[in-house]
């Protein structure tokens, strides 16, 4: 049996490589590589610019806190692995007034809740006009992406997976080989494939840093080495109902991530409506100006440096976001017409968080219908993803089912 993997993103590359750990045939079809940028041309979709981080913020999908566990558990096959760029570290969400419960904090790695009452922790980054201070600190999964992004490529091939370069579009779906496709085409499958769900994109803007200290002079001794930062609506205000305006900080070791935007967009480039708030240009680019000004100051508070005199690059780039007000994920088997389809795309900027715990529902999907075959011997991580997989259906034979419908 050939399964057919459509889409060379994070999500594709991680259910490509999975799916030869299980033993299955594979071949990966894409026009374009997650571990290669792309040229000059805008707009670029989140999978070549992730933040790169395992929490699953904003997506919808059912049962965030088993897709948080899943994923973890497979991003601990690499992390005692420098070369691949995966580490543990400390992390925290913070919020200016008191936010509601999100589903997946109970999967959350020694997790500390800072006190009700506003007044913060010692060590945590606060804006001074800041009336209150809440959230929670953990231990996150942390990936840097391109390294990290190489090696799964190279992993794949290594492990005896094919590669196919080509553009997919409705004309030629029909030519694509394997008994069995796998859609990640992300943004690109309901112009594939169809689907009724609406969708959505929001443009982002991010700030590449070239970190003025190195990693070995702060973070061991602050109290989080990472942030996700909502400051009152009067310091920056959300374009997204119900959503508040979101800051973070992601330093990798060559480049720090400062950002962001979450703002409605057009699929081919432009803000949907007008950016709110007081704005700042930025290497000739508006950006909201907390996003420059006060996450210099929760930067400094951490590391001692003002990253605005460091050189940097602003970086621009569409999260697709699938079913906003309904389903979000799609994640299940679809019977035909053309060929059975397991979908796996709608992952709303999510994709690094969201990238093994699908994958491992794809498997389940393609294994409880098609039988892998005897895998054979095979480099790392290969083995080690398998015995995971294996643990975590044992362990949790319901959660294997529970989003994974026929379409």
């Amino acid at each position: 049996m050939q399964i057919a993997v459509l889409g060379g993103g994070i999500s594709g590359i991680t259910t490509a490589v999975l799916l030869r750990a299980c033993g299955y045939a594979t071949t990966l079809i894409t026009a374009a590589r997650a571990d290669t940028a792309h040229g000059a041309d805008w707009p670029r979709l989140a999978s070549h610019y992730p933040a790169a981080s395992v929490i699953p913020h904003t997506v919808r999908v059912a049962n965030p806190a088993h897709h948080t566990r899943w994923s973890q558990a497979c991003f601990d096959v690499f992390t005692d692995r420098p070369a691949w760029g995966v580490r543990m570290q400390r992390h925290a969400e913070l919020f200016e007034s008191p936010p509601h419960r999100p589903a997946y904090l109970d999967a959350l790695r020694r997790l500390v809740h800072l006190p009700n009452d506003g007044r913060g922790a010692p060590g945590l980054p606060r804006r001074a006009e800041a009336e209150g201070l809440f959230g929670w600190t953990f231990d996150m999964t942390f990936v840097e992406a391109p390294r990290y992004l190489r090696k799964l490529y190279l992993a794949y091939q290594e492990g005896g997976g094919t590669i196919r370069r080509m553009h997919i579009s409705p004309e030629n779906r029909s030519t694509l080989p394997g008994d069995v496709w796998v859609n990640c085409l992300g943004a690109g499958a309901p112009r594939v494939f169809d689907d009724e769900a609406p969708a959505t994109f929001l443009h982002g803007h991010l700030l590449h840093v070239k970190p003025p200290i190195s990693w070995e002079a702060w973070a061991d001794t602050a109290a989080v080495q990472s942030y996700n930062y909502a400051p009152a609506p009067a310091c920056y205000p959300s374009h997204i109902e119900n959503i508040p305006g979101g800051l973070y900080f992601y330093p990798h070791a060559s480049t720090w991530i400062v950002g962001g935007t979450k703002h409605p967009a057009h699929r081919h480039g432009g803000y949907a409506t007008p950016l709110r708030g007081r704005t700042r240009h930025v290497h000739g680019v508006a950006l909201p100006e907390a996003m420059w000004t006060t996450n210099a100051d929760l930067i400094r508070q951490l590391t001692g440096t003002d990253f605005r005199d460091a050189p940097m690059r602003v970086v621009s780039g569409l999260r697709y976001v699938r079913g906003p007000e309904s389903d979000g994920v799609r994640l299940c088997w679809d019977s035909g017409p053309a060929r059975p389809t397991i979908h796996n795309y709608g992952h709303g900027g999510a994709g690094v968080t969201l990238s093994w715990s699908c994958a491992l529902h794809v498997a389940h999907m393609l294994m409880e219908r098609h039988a892998p075959p005897q895998p054979s011997p095979a480099p790392y991580p290969f083995p080690a993803l398998r015995d995971t997989m294996h643990r975590l259906f044992k362990e949790q034979p319901s959660a294997a089912q529970r989003s994974q419908p026929d379409a």
